[in-house]
């Protein structure tokens, strides 16, 4: 029995060990990124809780072997603790304009003076079956629509530039799946 006992240690501390080393790569990610975007705090803090009731559960049944694996644990978790604190910038100041423009529900974008398009939201992009905004930089209507369609829009944007007013309209435009839709822009 002694060596199954000694086996059975050994798979122990092993574990504790090995449940010490999973939150490293957290860190090493938040680090490394200078963000704790995605990481919960809360369930990091939870973490933390729990290795402390472990912590002193062990210390009152005198196990070292499970304390000093707790230990290790509450180093790494709260070195994670640490960088999301560290990297979660006060406020909203480490959120960037694309990340808001991002969460907008509806379609936003914008053109130079010759009607290329110069940028827009993820729901735009994605509404005309492109892979990425870099694939939209650039486009033009024509690119994107029927030529009925675009002939409209650019008789549109050129009165905005060419009188300098906001203008309200309503867009028909076909989306990239044909579906018809209609804008107000």
């Amino acid at each position: 029995m002694p060596i199954i006992k000694d086996v059975i240690e050994f798979i122990f501390s092993t574990a504790l060990f090995i449940n010490a080393i999973l939150f490293i790569p957290q860190a090493i990610r938040i680090y490394k990124e200078k963000a704790a975007n995605g990481v919960s705090l809360i369930t990091f803090t939870g973490f933390f809780a729990i290795q402390v009731a472990i912590i002193l559960h062990a210390i009152i049944v005198q196990d070292y072997l499970l304390m000093g694996g707790y230990i290790l644990s509450l180093l790494t978790c709260g070195t994670v603790i640490f960088l999301i604190l560290l990297y979660r910038k006060n406020g909203m100041s480490d959120i960037t304009f694309e990340e808001i423009l991002d969460q907008l529900p509806g379609h936003i974008y914008w053109k130079n003076e010759r009607c290329a398009l110069g940028g827009c939201n993820r729901n735009n992009w994605k509404d005309f079956g492109l892979k990425s905004l870099s694939e939209f930089i650039g486009k033009t209507d024509y690119d994107l629509f029927s030529k009925k369609e675009a002939d409209y829009l650019r008789i549109v944007d050129e009165e905005v530039m060419r009188d300098n007013v906001q203008k309200v309209v309503e867009e028909q435009a076909t989306t990239s799946d044909g579906r018809k839709r209609l804008y107000l822009s």
